[in-house]
């Protein structure tokens, strides 16, 4: 499940250039027979995100969400050359998707991160401490060759910022990683 309310849940997905919102009005849906699914579950097809994520808020603040959910969130650390895993982290409007890869063997995990109200508080106010809100573009030393590099996208409300760096990382880097790392459950991440 990636997003329970009363009644129900829904999920959200996309790919091959269409997206999708399913609906589950009832939360005994998968004990139903074929003839009365269709009248509690509902899969909706949206040809273009901006209605796809219109309808995903909606969603979104009748469960209660909107108030501490990002409106983007991205983050991608890759460790340089082959040396070891990069890790993306990406909001979907429902839940996070984290991903560890090794660049010789592939996906390492795969995860579906459901953070709690708290957890978003809490990263939310590391966030503000860290200053994520006043980060350069790009912080890059570019006499560094195959070097451990990170991009973040996150936005909330009237605040965003889109920074990037390769070995080189804003002064509370470390703190806003650990801020991370509690948001996903403790999962590696740089």
């Amino acid at each position: 499940m990636v997003v329970g309310g009363e009644g129900g849940a829904y999920f959200a997905a996309q790919g091959e250039g269409a997206w999708w919102l399913i609906v589950d009005e009832s939360p005994l849906a998968d004990l139903l027979g074929d003839d009365d699914v269709d009248a509690y579950v509902t899969i909706r097809r949206f040809d273009d995100e901006r209605s796809w994520q219109a309808a995903i808020d909606e969603r979104r603040a009748h469960a209660g969400q909107a108030e501490w959910t990002p409106d983007r969130f991205a983050i991608a650390t890759h460790s340089g050359g082959l040396g070891g895993p990069a890790v993306t982290i990406a909001w979907t409007g429902l839940d996070l998707l984290y991903e560890r890869r090794d660049p010789m063997i592939g996906p390492l995990e795969l995860a579906s991160i459901e953070p709690t109200p708290q957890q978003w508080t809490e990263f939310w106010a590391a966030s503000d401490r860290a200053g994520v809100w006043k980060w350069r573009p790009s912080y890059d030393d570019l006499a560094a060759d195959d070097a451990p590099g990170w991009k973040l996208t996150l936005a909330r409300g009237a605040f965003e910022v889109d920074a990037t760096g390769d070995n080189t990382w804003p002064e509370q880097w470390e703190a806003f990683c650990r801020a991370v790392r509690r948001l996903v459950d403790g999962r590696p991440f740089f």
